[in-house]
């Protein structure tokens, strides 16, 4: 009875160290794939983050050139298309004067 009971200890021994045996082997290959899986997921937030870092410095750098190099130039060319307007009125009133005092000479002559 001791001897049959011996060996059946031994065999639960051998199977409990075999079942911890698989049980490391798929514990390792799980955390390998579970470490792929973090380092992918790491990997794809970095990217994501970066490309919005990107997007953000771009827009930064729109909004500055915007307000220090276009509005500025947009600004003068309304100023001087103004000031051209007005030329071309004054130089069309002027056109007009010297037209009326022209027919009023040739009136009173």
């Amino acid at each position: 009875m001791c001897r049959h009971y011996c060996q059946q200890q031994l065999i639960d021994i051998r199977l409990r160290a075999e079942e911890i045996e698989s049980t490391v082997k798929m514990r390792k290959t799980g955390m390998s794939k579970a470490r792929f899986y973090d380092r992918l997921h790491k990997v794809t937030v970095s990217g994501l983050m970066g490309l919005t870092l990107v997007g953000c410095s771009l827009l930064v750098y729109r909004f500055y050139r915007y307000f220090t190099v276009v509005r500025p130039r947009q600004l003068e060319q309304k100023r001087l298309l103004a000031e051209e307007g007005m030329t071309q009125e004054q130089l069309e009133r002027e056109a007009e004067l010297l037209r009326r005092q022209r027919e009023a000479e040739t009136l009173k002559s």
